[in-house]
């Protein structure tokens, strides 16, 4: 038998210090912790979507721990979701392709967050045209090639504007 992938994590709070506030909590950063059963160090431990992580830590992470770790820092926060795992995967996506150096994502980062958005309401604003693009391909039934595909998805990608994505309601 294998053995079993197990997560630790560490998760690092500020309190908010508004005035009436209650014990209000910040997440600062979310650790995994090396489990004591893996068989690799991983040089990357937190996940903040405020802060883009360095992209040769984030790449060196398997897919899944990316995902585990985005899902770790939502949950942290107390962000109620419908569906934290793939909330987390379209984050994951987002990350993925800034940490790649996608230029036309890259941009958008710059120009959302220069627009005003915060860095996490930027990697929401990129996942909804991933999302969007996902879902026409899945149910238009286009069968055009990869190049073709991707191309549409990068001009969907170089149209969006903070204005458009707060229009939107995502």
């Amino acid at each position: 038998m294998g053995r079993k992938n197990r997560h630790i994590f560490q998760i690092e709070t500020l309190p908010l210090g508004c005035d009436g506030c209650t014990g209000a909590m910040m997440v600062r950063s979310v650790k995994l912790a090396n489990d004591t059963h893996s068989q690799r160090t991983c040089s990357m431990k937190t996940y903040n979507p405020e802060s883009a992580p360095e992209p040769e830590a984030w790449l060196e992470l398997d897919e899944q721990e990316r995902i585990v770790l985005v899902e770790a820092w939502h949950r942290a926060a107390h962000i109620k979701l419908p569906n934290v795992t793939a909330h987390a995967a379209f984050h994951t996506i987002v990350e993925n392709q800034i940490a790649l150096n996608l230029e036309p994502v890259v941009r958008a980062m710059h120009r959302l967050t220069t627009a005003g958005l915060t860095r996490h309401d930027a990697i929401h604003a990129i996942a909804s045209v991933v999302a969007e693009h996902v879902f026409d391909v899945l149910n238009t039934g286009k069968r055009d090639d990869t190049d073709a595909s991707q191309a549409r998805y990068l001009a969907a990608v170089e149209r969006l504007t903070a204005a458009t994505w707060r229009e939107s309601g995502d």
